[in-house]
């Protein structure tokens, strides 16, 4: 298949190892980013070939739920999954 036909398939550039480039300014909001976080992890995988540690960065947060003495708890999604989950943050002090 020659890059005319690959483009035409796909809508967009290939790079040398037939992935698809991805190209940010014609992406969703949502996709833009549900694409960060596959890149942050694909890139961690990368470098140490290991899981990233789960980031603050991977959860869309929403509502608060309640409120405790050592913190609060809000509804989150995650972004990558899409599932909603109970996220809760702990005072430092």
């Amino acid at each position: 298949m020659s890059d005319i036909d690959n483009q035409a398939f796909y809508g967009s550039k290939l790079s040398q190892n037939n992935r698809v480039i991805r190209k940010q300014r014609n992406q969703s909001p949502r996709t833009q980013e549900i694409n960060g976080v596959i890149d942050k992890i694909s890139e961690h995988f990368k470098q140490t070939k290991t899981a990233p540690n789960t980031d603050i960065s991977y959860y869309r947060v929403g509502k608060m739920l309640g409120r405790g003495a050592f913190g609060k708890v809000n509804l989150a999604m995650h972004k990558l999954v899409r599932k909603l989950v109970a996220l809760k943050s702990l005072n430092k002090s």
